[in-house]
Parts: structure tokens; sequence; C-alpha cells
């Protein structure tokens, strides 16, 4: 497999005993690392099929399989349960966990395209499917982006 360079953690770190002194500051730390990946695919499939991000494909989609999804499922089985258990339904937090309930749907909805896409590209092949891939990328980087700025703004500032 071809090497590349990845900003991100890599996939499978171990996670620094320090963060965790600081959950809200890790997972602010985390959604950093999303808003990168959604600047990075956007500039990949402005530009899609150049040879020069094979390599950064493969970052992207290790990103996306990685450390993208396991947030996902964390926030899903442990963070988004707990904040719903612990409100009143009607109240504005019920609102807010259920919109970010909603936004994982829809991401989930749209990462089968991406992460084929991605893998095609890291392979060197340009996607089955191109305008669905550069579609569904867009949407995904857009949905990602609102996501993690409403649970910056809302539910981390708790």
């Amino acid at each position: 497999m071809e090497q590349h360079e990845a900003i991100f953690l890599p996939v499978g770190h171990i996670i620094d005993p320090e963060d965790l002194h600081d959950p809200i500051g890790f997972l602010r730390l985390q959604h950093e690392d999303q808003r990168e990946f959604c600047r990075r695919l956007n500039t990949l499939v402005g530009d899609l099929g150049a040879e020069q991000y094979t390599a950064e494909a493969a970052c992207l989609l290790d990103f996306l399989l990685g450390e993208m999804a396991s947030n996902m499922v964390a926030e899903e089985t442990t963070l988004v349960p707990l904040l719903y258990d612990r409100c009143d339904r009607e109240d504005m937090l019920a609102a807010m966990v259920k919109d970010s309930w909603n936004a994982h749907t829809l991401i989930a909805l749209l990462l089968p395209e991406v992460g084929c896409g991605l893998r095609c590209l890291s392979n060197g092949e340009v996607p089955e499917r191109p305008l669905e891939f550069i579609w569904s990328s867009l949407e995904f980087a857009d949905h990602v982006e609102r996501h993690v700025d409403r649970e910056d703004l809302t539910l981390l500032s708790l």
C-alpha cells in the first residue's frame, strides 16, 4: 500500500490520557479535524481526477472510516442518549439533541458514496459515478460542518 502523509491523527491512535482531563476540549479538537477533513474533501472534488490527489484521497478515506466513523458511533451510543435522557422532551436541549441525531442520519446516508469515491481515487481511478460522488461529497462536507458548528455552539457549551 502506498504511504501517504496525514494531517489527522493516524487511524487507531492511542489517546493521550492528558486529553481526557478536558473531554470538551478533546471533542472540540475532533471537530477541528472534521472541519479540516471537509475543507480537504471540497478541494479534492474541485479538481477530481488529478493524479496528485491519490495520496490525499487515501488519507481522507482513512480518516472517514477511522476517526470520523468512531466519533459518530461514540456520539450516537453515549453522548446523544445521555443528553436526551437528562432533558425534558419539550425543552430546547431535547430539540438540539434530536437535531444532532438527524444530522448523523443524513451524514450516514451520504457516507457510502463518499467512501466508494475516495476508495477509487486512492487507487488512482476515477469514481464510477463521478457526478454523484462530487454531489455527495459536497453535501456530506456541508452537513458535517454544520453539525459540528451546532454542537460547538450548543451542546458543548452546556
